[in-house]
């Protein structure tokens, strides 16, 4: 009989359980609907410092225990899995105590990591756990189909990369840093175009990252809007491919003859398809119990991997405030 896992939360906020509805039978964008969907795994606590928030969790998702402090709960349960999803300007200290926890075996944090590098740095060399960071396209294998299909293939044709974002640069611009590491790997080199202001201990930031093959990616900061929104255009010399709708989609736009002015080329719009983003959560949960069942150390987007986006966003970060 496979074991079954324990599980908590610490922090209940939208990631944790709110973006789902009600409890999911099949599709989930939460850490607690993946818990619950999961046969292997038991949401058996949930911890958070307002009352009120901990109360709703509790009765929506069927909690049996709840805290207002993490440390006791770890103390008082037996608890296999954590899950910190509360803000970044509190995962280190939280990190410190619950690496210091045998009891638990991984940990699934979300992004960015932290705020400072070096803090990162520090629970990689100190923490046993898997731990497994929420860059969540990671876990969309229609991304590294993109990758082995359009980016591997056509790397010298790329002419340039352009990425609207939202929100701040760590908390959402991290994500499309990201996903860029992930095709093109390391960047070379970065520029600071222009700064906005503080947005929750975050910045607005207009940057290029140079890679390989010189190529450029430009982020832009869309600032002052009420909405969530990211865009990311990779423009070929004879198609133009966009990621759209926080990665949801993939259109592809193909050069044509313009019948109305005959000597010119216009695109047009040849694909069009959802990518594999829903269940993104629920697949790392899957991936933990299978490095938890087999003993290994593994993610698709580990510790590590977060140590890079944070180190490339803090020299960003650093350079703008420097100016």
């Amino acid at each position: 009989m496979k074991q079954i896992y324990n599980c908590v939360i610490i922090g209940c906020g939208n990631i944790a359980g709110n973006y789902d509805k009600k409890i999911p039978k099949k599709i989930t964008y939460t850490h607690a609907g993946s818990y619950k969907i999961l046969n292997r795994t038991n949401l058996i606590a949930v911890c958070d410092n307002k009352k009120e928030i901990l109360l709703n969790f509790k009765k929506k998702w069927k909690v049996k225990s709840i805290y207002t402090d993490y440390k006791k709960m770890l103390k008082n349960e037996k608890v296999d899995i954590v899950s910190i999803c509360t803000p970044t300007n509190t995962h280190f200290k939280i990190l410190k105590n619950v690496i210091k926890f045998k009891s638990v075996k991984a940990i699934f944090l979300e992004k960015p990591s932290t705020f400072k590098a070096k803090e990162t740095k520090k629970i990689i060399h100190e923490s046993k756990q898997i731990i497994s960071v929420n860059y969540f396209r990671r876990w969309n294998n229609s991304f590294y189909e993109f990758k082995k299909n359009i980016i591997e293939k056509n790397l010298l044709k790329i002419k340039k990369i352009q990425i609207n974002y939202t929100k701040g640069l760590y908390v959402a611009a991290s994500h499309q840093v990201d996903l860029m590491r992930f095709f093109f790997g390391e960047p070379k080199k970065f520029e600071v175009i222009k700064k906005y202001k503080k947005i929750n201990n975050d910045l607005g930031v207009d940057f290029k990252l140079i890679f390989n093959s010189n190529i450029e990616v430009f982020f832009n900061h869309i600032p002052d809007v009420n909405y969530v929104f990211f865009d990311i255009q990779i423009f070929l010399d004879d198609n133009i491919y966009n990621i759209s709708q926080r990665g949801q989609r993939i259109t592809k736009y193909s050069k044509i003859k313009d019948n109305d002015y005959n000597v010119f080329f216009k695109i047009e719009k040849k694909l069009d398809k959802e990518t594999n983003w829903k269940n993104s959560i629920l697949r790392a949960v899957e991936e933990i119990i299978f490095n938890l069942d087999n003993s290994l150390v593994f993610s698709s987007s580990n510790l590590y991997n977060a140590y890079k986006n944070t180190e490339i966003c803090e020299k960003i970060y650093n350079h703008t405030n420097n100016e």
